[in-house]
């Protein structure tokens, strides 16, 4: 991992939070990984808001996908996430790897995170 250009590019934010995230992961829930910014700026020590932009510099650089948006409507859901180095529990997709070639910015920013990139 650490050989690849976006791991080196990746800065040491993005990075503490890969780990967090990683460390989320119990085996079997690859896909439906559930953090929200606040979460996971709490687990590392940073505010809410720097959080999600360090989720999206992992969208970006293709570490992270997230499965499921977050949700308020009905109730305060945290969107769910996948690691592309692994496979998919959920639904058994072999990893994808999208860090290994250099990931274009996505498109759209994912619901939840607009005020972060602005």
């Amino acid at each position: 991992m650490e050989q690849t250009p976006a791991w080196r590019d990746l800065s040491g934010i993005a990075a503490k939070a890969w780990i967090t995230i990683g460390l989320m992961h119990n085996g079997t829930n690859n896909g439906k990984i559930a953090v929200s910014s606040r979460e996971l700026g709490k687990r590392i020590g940073v505010h809410h808001s720097v959080a999600a932009r360090a989720i999206l510099e992992l969208i970006n650089a293709g570490f992270l996908r997230q499965t499921k948006a977050s949700s308020f409507s009905q109730k305060k859901l945290a969107a769910e996430y996948r690691l592309t180095h692994l496979r998919n529990d959920i639904t058994g997709e072999p990893p994808s790897r999208e860090f290994k070639v250099k990931a274009q910015p996505i498109d759209e920013v994912p619901e939840g995170y607009r005020a972060a990139a602005e």
